[in-house]
Order: structure tokens, then sequence, then C-alpha cells
């Protein structure tokens, strides 16, 4: 199955476009092709290696094929790295397709991203002033995100549920039309019977599971608990 896309995703590092593509597939029942793990795959090497052994160039030659074949084939949701956009090629590609463009302040993206220390995980915010880069990357870039989208959907102060929500509703996804997330499992709602032996005690019919063992006692009352779930997040 190939066509185009349902919708495409861009927006500077820390917007959540990996986050949100993947919600947004979800909602809407569909697969999310995420241009950065694409790249990964086809070359074999993180994006971090490619910019250390070939340099940014050859990075972006590499993403606008991928880019390109995405725009073209891809029928689900289309998740575009922050630089995308750099390329006049892939502008180009993108005029006719929904693109929705997830915007971030400057202060957020600077949190999100971890560009407030020297020791920034992305490439192009790598050095000793990670703060200025990227405020030179937004002045750059913010435009071009305007230039070729077609909504565009503030993310600072909400969670990925609100974001998906706000970006379901600019693409006319009607409630009715997404899809639920997984039920849970159903629960026992009858109570197990029971039947009594003569001059003995009930037996259940259903024993349910079996009782745990007990441990020897060492002082410590109970085991320890397993830490909470991690709340997904935009960063």
């Amino acid at each position: 199955m190939s066509g185009p896309p349902r919708a495409v995703l861009i927006g500077p590092p820390g917007a959540g476009k990996s986050t949100i593509g993947r919600r947004l597939a979800q909602a809407l029942g569909t697969q999310v092709y995420d241009t950065d793990v694409a790249i990964e795959k086809d070359t074999g090497r993180t994006i971090p290696q490619i910019f250390a052994e070939s340099g940014e160039a050859e990075f972006r030659a590499i993403e606008e094929r991928i880019v390109l074949y995405a725009l073209r084939t891809y029928p689900g949701i289309v998740s575009l790295g922050g630089g995308a956009i750099l390329s006049s090629r892939t502008r180009a590609a993108l005029r006719g397709h929904t693109v929705v463009y997830l915007e971030i302040s400057v202060g957020e993206g600077l949190r999100r991203t971890g560009a407030t220390t020297a020791n920034a995980s992305r490439p192009l915010l790598a050095g000793s002033d990670p703060r200025a880069k990227y405020r030179e990357l937004m002045r750059t870039r913010r435009p071009l995100y305007r230039e070729v989208s077609t909504i565009r959907v503030r993310t600072d102060g909400r969670s990925p549920a609100r974001v998906v929500t706000a970006v379901l509703g600019r693409l006319g996804v009607a409630p009715a039309d997404r899809v639920p997330a997984p039920a849970a499992p159903p629960q026992r709602t009858s109570p197990r019977r029971r039947i009594r032996r003569k001059g003995g005690r009930p037996i259940p019919t259903d024993p349910g599971p079996l009782p745990r063992q007990s441990a020897p006692r060492t002082g410590r009352t109970r085991p320890p608990q397993d830490p909470p779930p991690a709340q997904e997040t935009l960063s």
C-alpha cells in the first residue's frame, strides 16, 4: 500500500515530533514513518556518527533522499527531522501535503533539548554555547517552518495527549472516528460458586491463583515496590 501521507510533522528539536507522531498514528489507526530512524536504518550509523564522520552536507543529502521517498510512498504519518525543511527540494515536495508545524518557544526548546548546558546531545547544538546555537537555529528555520506548514499547533505547556487532540481537531477527525485505546482486560463480575461437602468446609469451584509462598522473616515487613511507569513527555 502506498500513497501520500495522512499528515507530515515538522518542527525544531524538542517540539515532540517523534512522540506526537507515534500517538497521532495510533489515534488514526495507521503507522508513523520517522525519517531520522529511517536514516539510521538505511546507513547503519547513528545521526551523530554521520555528522562526525561525513559532515552535515552528507547527512542532508541522505535525509533529502529518504524524505522525498517517504512523501511519495508512505500513506501514514511522516515525521521529519528538524532540519529537513532546509532542502529546497523537500520544501517544494511538501506543497499539496497536510503539513503540521509543532511550534515551540525558544525557552521551552532549550529546556527540552538540554541545550541549557554544554553537553547538548544533538550534533548541531554541541559545543561551548548550545543556547546561542539553538536561538540561531530557530531564527533561520522558523520562517521555513511557517512557509511550508498548513496547520500550526503550539506545544508549550501541553501534554502529548493534549497536543494530539489539538492536531486531530485541526485535521477534522471527529472523536467517533478515532481509534480507541486498547481496552482493559475484563474483570470478574460474579462471585465464585461454592459447593459444600457433608461435614466439611466450603470448596470453591474456581480456586483462582495459587497463594504465594510465605518468605522467611528477615526484618523487612514488605518487599520493595517497583517504581511507577515514566510519563511520556515531549522532550
